[in-house]
């Protein structure tokens, strides 16, 4: 929910002490106020209230309560002189103040001019006694503009007022008179300045707004509900300020504003707030208990919220602490089983090494070293896999190494030519191997005993392929 849709946001980062680099800064007017109003303007006798800036209406709806509440409970309760018109004046001129942009400003004087001209325009209709030489448009413009030139007008029309003229509109005194045009001109800027601030739904806000803070707010993670609840008191306060309910697109009636004097939010709704926005489980905690949640004093209620709110901070850390402990548990298995693959997987590496090695040690441990292997240019795989003494070759690489250059150097190509022999038989049995494979894999499909006699024939021929291509390698 948000002020665009006609309603007051629960959740106030500012208020909570929640703000961050995006939060918006809200600017403030000091307005200087005498304390004693019966001494002069001296500096020991005055003080400042700091009042929210008015720099635009238009989803503004917060700032705008709150400068109205706080003029109302910060100023006005000093300097009010409890006469209707009077103070009325002075609440208008404090909420002119407050708006510091001229774009507010322009909008709030288009407000008061409206409710000068209805006022103006009632008298020009002859329904109260007009000045001296009649009230002309031109009269009436020139009013409507002017705010001091307008307050001029009505004092001395009241003292116009005669006795008959009381009678026929059914008034027993100037000071009912009085209070009558007045309220008129007040109600009828409230008209026009709710619809600037609360736009198409100000006939609906205050239902919108009290159901709202009834079903539809709930206690942010977090924040303690004592802090909640103030912020709750504070909204059902500015609903005071909202317009009276009514048709769509059309002001209050005189009954509907009569009503909107008398209405207020009861002491069992505001407690119903307090109690929905718990979370569920301290809802039905609450409801448990021996006294009514509806009939605690209000310190009785706050003092059980908070004793339930502590209890269930406590078990949400045990449930946390425990969450954790698992959490770690399960990392430490998880960890201890890879832990134990790759031990798995070491073992199976080093005893593959072992036997790798073992190809090139004796059973002492002594490593195969063939000197004449070596000297003929085999590679470490072959003079590596036996000692000299136990080489086959060793009367020829004997005879052809003790020779010069030429002979060494015809047992070093004899040796790379018996490798290229022993690499072309290697490759030739490998196709060997692939074709045996192939051959099985199609008699799958035939009889089991022409099946077992073409494997049989098959397994002979590459046997017999294999002995006519020569002897295997001697090392």
């Amino acid at each position: 929910m948000a002020e665009a849709d006609g309603i007051i946001p629960f959740w106030n980062p500012v208020f909570f002490g929640e703000v961050d680099d995006d939060t918006p800064e809200v600017p403030t007017v000091d307005i200087p106020v005498l304390i004693d109003q019966s001494k002069g303007e001296v500096r020991s006798n005055t003080t400042k209230y700091k009042i929210p800036a008015i720099e635009y209406f238009e989803d503004n709806l917060e700032t705008v309560q709150s400068a109205l509440d706080l003029i109302d409970d910060k100023i006005m309760k000093k300097v009010k002189t409890n006469v209707y018109h009077e103070d009325l004046k002075t609440r208008l001129g404090y909420l002119k103040t407050v708006c510091t942009k001229p774009s507010s400003s322009q909008a709030l004087n288009k407000c008061l001019m409206e409710a000068r001209a209805k006022v103006l325009w009632y008298h020009h209709e002859d329904r109260i006694p007009p000045t001296e030489g009649g009230l002309g448009d031109r009269m009436i413009d020139n009013y409507k503009k002017s705010e001091n030139d307008f307050y001029s007008f009505l004092e001395r029309n009241d003292s116009l007022i005669t006795e008959g003229f009381l009678k026929e509109i059914k008034t027993s005194t100037r000071s009912q008179y009085r209070t009558f045009i007045w309220t008129l001109f007040e109600r009828s800027f409230k008209n026009h300045f709710n619809a600037m601030i609360f736009g198409s739904q100000a006939h609906e806000a205050f239902t919108v707004q009290s159901q709202y803070l009834q079903f539809q707010v709930l206690k942010p993670y977090g924040i303690r509900a004592v802090n909640c609840y103030r912020r709750i008191d504070m909204l059902v306060g500015y609903l005071k300020y909202f317009p009276a309910s009514t048709s769509r697109n059309k002001f209050p009636t005189h009954a509907q504003w009569t009503e909107l004097e008398y209405r207020k939010i009861e002491s069992a709704t505001i407690r119903s707030m307090k109690k929905m926005l718990l979370p569920k489980v301290l809802q039905t905690k609450l409801n448990e208990y021996e006294e009514d949640w509806r009939t605690m004093t209000e310190q009785t209620f706050l003092t059980q919220v908070e004793r339930l709110e502590i209890a269930d901070e406590e078990q949400q850390k045990e449930m946390a602490a425990a969450r954790e402990k698992l959490k770690k548990k399960n990392q430490a298995l998880r960890d201890d089983e890879a832990h134990g693959k790759n031990s798995n997987r070491a073992n199976r590496d080093k005893k593959s090494g072992k036997r790798r090695k073992s190809q090139h040690t004796t059973s002492q441990g002594k490593q195969r070293f063939c000197e004449l292997c070596k000297f003929a240019g085999a590679p470490e795989e072959v003079y590596s896999t036996h000692n000299t003494s136990q080489c086959r070759k060793a009367e020829i690489y004997k005879k052809k190494l003790s020779g010069g250059f030429s002979s060494r150097s015809s047992a070093i190509n004899d040796y790379k030519r018996e490798a290229r022999k022993q690499e072309k038989r290697a490759s030739k049995y490998k196709k060997l191997a692939r074709k045996f494979r192939a051959s099985r894999k199609s008699s799958s499909s035939r009889s089991s005993s022409r099946s077992g006699s073409t494997a049989y024939s098959s397994d002979s021929s590459v046997s017999s392929s294999v002995s006519s291509s020569g002897e295997d390698t001697d090392h």
